[in-house]
């Protein structure tokens, strides 16, 4: 397959966490359940901004991670990002702790995941912290804005489309259903939306998600959509994983195997191009989706690296 001779440099906007990933023989559809014994327990790198720079990384990209943690547990994570090759300059230290989130997994593959953000900055912290990093921001081809709360999702999205000509892809994920009519500016000032069935229509209470001009959506094991001014460009069914262990992350896997190839992506851009960069994100969310975690995968094999994957 054809490989790109140059890597694009992307920036990732979003939250760092450490993940409290179990497994639990309850089943989350049982509504009269108020509590559920674990089968297992591990502590692992997390958070979307985190998940969706180490899947950069795989496929050759270079991410530099726009972020905050806690001053008192940041270190380790530090460390992970220096092993990655991932630069910690841009990254705001806060008081407290970092991110945490708790996700559980029962065996129908449906999980329940409990946030906690962590000391986050105000709006004018952030936009302070944005402008400090402008010149390496206004480098990148693409940014992608993971999902964070709605203040600081609107300042990141005003901030960049003031000051850059960067392509925008917004993930709003866990805060779609927080999200209310003061986002909806958000919508018309990025270029790609992606969201997956349950979020999709948790935005559809705020407005229509098809007034961003490009929209990818996913449909968990489905098929994954791709529309360009509300119209389906492309649908392309997901392979089913047998030896599938742990879905945690794999929306981001995904959406870093999207965003690596975004710079490909023009009004004028073929089919074939939008089929294979589904097929590489598909492929990464697989990859994902059969190791624990959301850090320890590779790039499968067949990947149409944009560089030559690790």
């Amino acid at each position: 397959m054809e490989v790109a001779s140059t890597s694009p440099s992307i920036a990732v906007i979003g939250a760092l966490a450490y993940d409290q990933i179990g497994t639990t023989v309850a089943t989350f559809s049982d509504e009269r359940r108020f509590n559920a014994k674990l089968t297992n327990l591990a502590e692992r790198f997390g958070g979307c901004a985190g998940n969706i720079a180490y899947n950069l990384t795989l496929l050759d990209c270079s991410p530099h991670v726009l972020s905050f943690w806690g001053d008192a547990d940041y270190t380790a994570y530090r460390q992970h990002l220096r092993e990655l090759g991932i630069s910690a300059s841009c990254i705001l230290r806060t008081p407290g702790h970092t991110a945490r989130a708790i996700v559980l997994t029962d065996p129908n593959g449906d999980q329940f995941t409990a946030f906690y953000p962590g000391h986050e900055p105000d709006t004018e912290a952030w936009t302070e912290h944005l402008e400090a990093h402008a010149g390496t921001l206004s480098q990148c081809s693409v940014v992608v804005i993971a999902p964070l709360n709605a203040s600081l999702t609107r300042a990141s999205i005003a901030w960049l489309r003031r000051e850059t000509e960067n392509t925008l892809m917004w993930c709003p994920g866990q805060y779609a259903e927080f999200l209310g009519e003061d986002t909806l500016e958000c919508f018309t000032n990025v270029d790609w939306l992606i969201c997956n069935e349950g979020e999709f229509s948790a935005l559809q209470r705020v407005a229509d998600p098809h007034n961003t001009q490009q929209v990818l959506r996913t449909s968990g094991s489905g098929p994954v959509t791709v529309y360009r001014e509300g119209n389906a460009l492309l649908t392309q069914a997901v392979a089913p994983v047998t030896d599938a262990i742990d879905p945690t992350g794999c929306g981001d896997a995904l959406l870093a195997g999207w965003a690596a190839n975004a710079h490909l992506f023009d009004s004028g851009s073929s089919i074939a191009v939008f089929e294979r960069a589904l097929e590489q994100a598909i492929g990464l969310a697989a990859e994902c989706l059969k190791q624990p975690g959301s850090q320890n995968h590779q790039a499968p094999l067949s990947s149409i690296s944009l560089g030559s994957a690790k």
